[in-house]
């Protein structure tokens, strides 16, 4: 992978503290952003490590298949004789269920979340 393009912009609306300093060819939706605080000799060096390291990056769920397990799974410790709580149902937008939806999706297809029935 190649960096598509290297800014040295703020990013509209965001910290003016930050700069884009890498994309990615493939996702340019999903920029690589550094403080402003760096010095040059600093940046430098880490943009040219970001360049030649896009590749370790997880752009999309599909690239996270090869992480362990071990560092992404956790367990909820829950005491089997506490009696369930019913909560108060939140209401979500619908753009945002939608959003959650597609991403759910994602990474059932990716093979990273599994669904379980719990009887």
């Amino acid at each position: 992978m190649t960096i598509m393009e290297i800014k040295w912009e703020a990013l509209p609306g965001d910290n003016k503290n930050e700069e884009i300093v890498a994309t990615n060819e493939k996702h340019p939706d999903q920029p690589i952003v550094v403080g402003k605080h760096l010095s040059p000799q600093v940046k430098n060096q880490l943009v040219q490590l970001l360049a030649n390291s896009l590749d370790i990056f997880a752009w999309t769920p599909d690239d996270m298949t090869r992480v362990p397990r071990e560092f992404v799974e956790h367990i909820l410790g829950l005491n089997q004789y506490a009696p369930p709580v019913v909560q108060k149902r939140m209401s979500i937008s619908l753009g945002m269920s939608n959003s959650m939806t597609t991403q759910v999706r994602d990474l059932i297809q990716a093979g990273i979340l599994a669904l379980y029935l719990y009887l």
